[in-house]
């Protein structure tokens, strides 16, 4: 996309801001019925009795991403092969599974809600000394083609955040143009400008305080329980805020263009017609956020091609169920919504029923007249009614209750599964006539292709949130790592004397190989290793292992660093001396590997 280098940046990037929020309105409002669907069963926001899509999502959700045994695999096509290479990819990827194990309830979170509302992002920054994700509801994501399936393939999008003017100015400190900044935006608050974006008068509007946590005005709403004088605790509650610090907040619209000029995306950041970020320098701000304490990073450093962020942006996607032609995806609950519907339109209607049998009406017969008063005193619990009339009778009048009542019921809670693709062995119960375990597992396997590609797609949003974690740890950690090699390596650098003497080794004899994060190679990637990201996968994976440690394919070493068992480290060091050791005795006693007997010792 052309980027005007002249004064009307302003009014091009706040124009084309406009054009991705385009379908903002409606998106809100459909969000809002999926949530209240999802956390009530009803899509007005009503609690039901029987909430059947929740616990649908949620364990749905869990089996296609639980980070149990998440264990991401560092490797390299060129000269990955040779054993310190590989013995430098096993450090990184244990180190990364480290480093990221706290962007994991994003990742959950984006799992779950992408479910629930089609698509949702994780936004990945450098916070501190880690990358730290954080989780963006679709609401605040805007595209300029939704026609295209992919944040990759838009020309330009959009991210909406909301900031007190307190954390705004503790974000955006060190700007050299901060306190002209902030003038610009008092002025705009003083003259009353009403937000562009279509939800700033929604109800349903969900506000983002830093961009992280969600929060509404304070105060009834027609949309809100608070409005019927009750606390409204069985709904999908959400934070109140104070509407005079509501009133302050500071809506920031961040732009992501491709240029069309460099290749690279170029960002802009703007509250309502004042650019913040993108007017005097175009730039992508994820490739150029270095770290200014990084010896090994200089801000002219960040331009240029070796820069791992290049041409990156930092939001990581996750559709469960895309939509081709449909950049948004789709919910979950459209498969299942119309039966949550049916189910709590038919458990209602048996309440009403089997309330009228606890409560039936009444009729008087034989009597001349009878009072309003009068009948409520008969209807009370233990009242009654004396008329002198010898005809005077009342009768109960009980319904009929129809036959196959709560088949009914059954049988759309049946249909609920079947478009809920979970048939019972899926959800841990028994089918009739399976007495064998292979036949269980038959079924299991029968059935579970549909999560398997669910899966698949988390687990590819979760590989490419590796990759991109990985591409800041080697912009930004300069911090140096170990990786140990056998006694008997041959590579230069770790046979050299080590610049601490006071190094110990996990076992005795093998030599330090030190490297940091950019030394990796430059054709690097990252994958999710066994399909480790879900629970579906969770059983065969590890069963494969063991097949394969048991025929000799893969070593102890190998089988621990895949299964990731507690103390992982403690083991890997213990197998290392024993190795050690073997390969000393072997060595002393060449004997021993003598055939003796037809077979050969090991």
């Amino acid at each position: 996309m052309f980027i005007p280098r002249d004064g009307k940046i302003g009014r091009w990037a706040a124009e084309l801001i406009q054009e991705c929020q385009a379908d903002l309105s409606e998106r809100i409002e459909r969000g809002a019925m999926y949530r209240n669907l999802y956390l009530t069963g009803d899509e007005n926001g009503n609690p039901v009795t029987f909430n059947r899509t929740y616990p649908h999502i949620d364990g749905l959700a869990s089996a296609l991403f639980s980070p149990i045994e998440l264990n991401f695999k560092v490797e390299s096509d060129g000269d990955g092969h040779t054993l310190t290479q590989r013995e430098v990819n096993r450090v990184a990827s244990r180190r990364l599974r480290k480093r990221l194990a706290k962007t994991y309830a994003a990742c959950s979170g984006a799992t779950e809600w992408s479910l629930v509302k089609g698509k949702a992002f994780v936004k990945l920054l450098w916070e501190g000394s880690n990358p730290t994700a954080y989780m963006v509801q679709p609401e605040f994501i805007g595209v300029l083609l939704p026609d295209k399936n992919s944040l990759d393939d838009q020309p330009a999008f959009t991210h909406s955040s909301y900031y007190t003017p307190q954390a705004f100015a503790h974000a955006f400190g060190r700007l050299d143009n901060i306190a002209e900044v902030m003038k610009q935006i008092g002025k705009r608050a003083a003259r009353g400008k009403d937000d562009r974006a279509p939800d700033r008068a929604n109800a349903l509007k969900q506000i983002i305080l830093g961009g992280l946590n969600p929060f509404q005005a304070a105060g009834g709403t027609p949309a809100t329980a608070s409005s019927r004088g009750i606390v409204n605790w069985l709904g999908g509650p959400a934070p109140t805020f104070d509407a005079k610090v509501l009133a302050q907040l500071i809506r920031l619209d961040e732009l992501w263009v491709k240029d069309s000029r460099t290749g690279d995306l170029a960002t802009f950041q703007m509250v309502g017609d004042v650019m913040v970020i993108g007017d005097k320098q175009i730039r992508n701000a994820f490739s150029d956020a270095y770290d200014p304490d990084n010896p090994l990073r200089t801000l002219p450093a960040a331009f240029t091609a070796d820069n791992p962020l290049t041409g990156m942006h930092p939001f990581v996607e996750f559709c469960v169920n895309p939509l081709e032609g449909y950049f948004w995806g789709r919910s979950e609950v459209c498969n299942v919504g119309v039966l949550q519907m049916q189910i709590n339109a038919r458990i209602d209607g048996i309440n009403r029923l089997l309330r009228q049998q606890e409560d039936p009406s009444k009729i008087f017969t034989g009597m001349s007249s009878i009072s309003r008063d009068k009948y409520s005193a008969a209807r009370a619990p233990g009242g009654y009614y004396v008329d002198p009339s010898p005809t005077a009778k009342m009768q109960n009048l009980y319904p009929e209750l129809p036959q196959g009542l709560w088949e009914s019921l059954h049988e759309m809670e049946r249909m609920y599964e079947v478009m809920a693709a979970s048939p019972p062995v899926l959800r841990g119960k028994g089918e009739a006539g399976v007495r064998a375990q292979s036949h269980a597992d038959t079924l299991t396997r029968n059935a579970s292709p549909p999560f398997k590609d669910r899966a698949l797609r988390v687990e590819d949003s979760i590989a490419e949130l590796g990759s991109k974690a990985l591409a800041l740890l080697q912009a930004h950690d300069p911090k140096p790592m170990i990786a140990w090699l056998a006694p008997d390596t041959t590579n230069l650098v770790a046979n050299l004397p080590s610049d601490d003497p006071t190094m110990e080794p996990p076992a005795p004899g093998m030599k330090p190989y030190p490297f940091r994060w950019a030394d990796l190679a430059e054709d690097v990637s990252v994958s999710v290793d066994s399909h480790s990201s879900s629970p579906v996968f969770g059983h065969e994976g590890r069963q494969l292992l063991f097949d394969l440690s048991k025929m000799g394919a893969i070593s102890p070493k190998e089988l621990v660093e895949q299964t990731n068992p507690p103390g992982e480290d403690d083991i890997i060091a213990d197998l290392d001396r024993k190795d050690i050791k073997q390969a000393q005795l072997i060595k002393e006693h060449p004997e021993l590997l003598e055939h003796q007997g037809g077979k050969k010792k090991r």
